[in-house]
């Protein structure tokens, strides 16, 4: 078994993973924390960790295999035909910069006279995931006057689509909340 990870936290303490041996426990991962100065700060052990890093390693040897730029291209050409279709929408705002590239693949918007958790609820109704609430942001929201907002996220696994099926409902949502456009 060929496993050593190592990694800085936000407290500049070291990561790293060990497998060991135990006889009575057979093979078994030790995590431990050490701080800069060499000394550990927590322990945990463990072949359930065993999993989490066969995941991450997996998920990082496709994320190479696809390429950072392709996946970039991909993402920011769903979210310009998003934003464009969107924006396209009467009653549609959406919050942030008119460049798709600044959008970092998240659309953020709101519809007149329409709770978000409301188009949140009929979007997915429709077989489209988005977010409603704050998103970690309440006070940028409080500034913004907003109580909440809806959060469309695409990724490079996105496609045209996807973008068909949330413009599709979208376009719907006020006439199913009985406004007359």
């Amino acid at each position: 078994l060929d496993v050593e990870v190592s990694a800085l936290d936000d407290n500049n303490s070291a990561l790293v993973l060990i497998p060991s041996f135990a006889p009575t426990l057979g093979l078994h991962l030790l995590l431990q924390y050490i701080s800069r100065r060499g000394r550990i700060l927590r322990r945990r052990c463990g072949l359930g960790l065993l999993g989490l890093f066969q995941g991450l390693h997996a998920a990082i040897d496709y994320v190479e295999r696809v390429g950072f730029d392709t996946i970039h291209a991909r993402e920011l050409a769903v979210t310009a035909d998003a934003l464009a279709r969107m924006r396209a929408l009467p009653h549609v705002r959406i919050l942030g910069s008119d460049k798709a590239e600044e959008h970092n693949g998240i659309l953020t918007f709101v519809v007149d006279n329409v709770h978000p958790h409301d188009v949140s609820e009929l979007l997915a109704a429709d077989g489209v995931a988005v977010r409603a609430g704050h998103h970690c942001a309440e006070p940028l929201h409080r500034f913004l006057g907003y109580h909440a907002t809806v959060r469309a996220s695409f990724a490079f696994y996105n496609d045209k689509t996807d973008v068909d099926r949330l413009v599709g409902s979208l376009s719907t949502v006020r006439g199913r909340m009985g406004y007359d456009d």
